[in-house]
């Protein structure tokens, strides 16, 4: 596969992503809240192929440091498609009783630490994207302030206006960079 060829799939994953965590806000408001738990889902799960995408697109210009962010924000993103899973398929289908002894029990501090590494590698990503200059600054500014309010949304600290507008600004940032990245793609085509 070209590299041109990634950097496109990487692309429409991108897109697909930002739509999806949008999307997902808007669904969580129905009365049956499935369809905004797998969006919820499927914006991580696409958002794996797209920072593959730019980190490639960025690794000179990030050097070690990008590399440890990528490394910490796909570890994340792999911890956050298994909790969303669960959210989406299996959570939703246990009584208030259950949920409560798992999200309470030993299971607990895997919930924590699942969310802590995503939060970690989403900030240090973010700044490895300020700091390397390839993609939008601003759109690295919404998503990092954007996720931290999607994050911590289990925590109850946010009201639900806060998490819509917190996921638009995330599903936009996503949107960008995949359109820095087309970008990126079409000067690299250029250049071979």
């Amino acid at each position: 596969m070209s590299k041109s060829t990634l950097y496109r799939l990487a692309v429409v994953a991108g897109i697909l992503s930002g739509v999806f965590i949008i999307g997902g806000r808007f669904l969580a408001g129905l009365p049956n809240t499935q369809p905004g738990e797998i969006f919820d889902l499927l914006s991580p799960f696409f958002a794996l192929f797209l920072s593959m995408g730019l980190y490639l697109g960025q690794r000179q210009e990030s050097g070690t440091f990008g590399g440890i962010a990528f490394i910490l924000l796909f570890c994340g993103l792999v911890m956050l498609v298994a909790l969303d899973y669960y959210g989406a398929f299996i959570r939703i289908h246990l009584s208030p009783d259950i949920i409560q002894q798992i999200e309470d029990g030993p299971s607990a501090p895997v919930f924590i630490f699942s969310l802590f590494t995503f939060l970690i590698g989403e900030i240090l990503f973010g700044l490895s994207v300020i700091r390397a200059g390839v993609y939008s600054k601003i759109a690295a500014a919404l998503f990092m302030l954007g996720l931290i309010g999607v994050v911590l949304h289990p925590t109850g600290l946010f009201p639900e206006w806060v998490i819509d507008i917190a996921a638009g600004a995330v599903g936009i940032s996503l949107i960008w960079w995949s359109i820095d990245l087309n970008n990126v793609a079409e000067k690299s085509k250029e250049t071979s």
